[in-house]
């Protein structure tokens, strides 16, 4: 698994990455624009950190009811809590900003990205200060719940983008509101043939 590197080092690959840097250097312009990351340079950060193909189109159908399809790491819900390409709010919220000051790095679509697939994938890279975010008998997996986790490897791995979709709504997301027939719809928009 990929882990997030000290900020100095994430320009430096945003120099190199894939024939002359296109995706980090398209991020870089849009976060001086105001954040706003396309669905592209999504993808390209979700299949960098080896998440296949059904798997981010789950994730991506998700994110784009989540910023009202912005696809932007700054974007804040209206009348709500929620920041950022997954409307993060509350212990999720709280744990992002920690990890952020943990591995010195800004928030930006790349390191939202990475603070989903590490509580997922490599929950112990998360600061041990996110504990004191939750009662003494509560570990770092719960901040998505140790069988959310396990369940949520097991579908990208295996399952279907609509049971990606699906999955990372109720196990990750936890919205207020589900809107499903909308995150199916984008879901499908994304793997049309599946």
């Amino acid at each position: 698994p990929l882990v997030l590197a000290k900020k100095a080092k994430i320009d430096l690959e945003y120099e190199g990455y894939v024939q002359g840097g296109k995706v980090y250097s398209a991020l870089r312009r849009r976060k001086a624009e105001g954040g706003r990351a396309n669905e592209a340079d999504l993808d390209r950060l979700l299949a960098m950190r080896g998440i296949r193909p059904a798997a981010r189109a789950g994730i991506l159908g998700n994110v784009s009811v989540e910023t009202g399809g912005s696809f932007s790491y700054t974007q804040e819900q209206e009348s709500g809590p929620g920041r950022g390409l997954f409307q993060m709010e509350g212990l999720k919220k709280e744990a992002y900003d920690l990890y952020l000051d943990h591995n010195d790095v800004e928030d930006s679509a790349d390191a939202q990205v990475q603070f989903m697939y590490d509580s997922i994938y490599n929950i112990e890279s998360l600061p041990d200060s996110v504990l004191g975010l939750m009662s003494e008998d509560k570990g770092k997996s719960d901040i998505v719940g140790h069988g959310n986790i396990e369940e949520l490897k097991r579908v990208f791995e295996s399952g279907s983008s609509a049971e990606v979709a699906e999955e990372f709504m109720k196990r990750w997301e936890k919205p207020s509101k589900e809107h499903w027939d909308r995150r199916l719809e984008e879901t499908q928009k994304r793997m049309p043939f599946e």
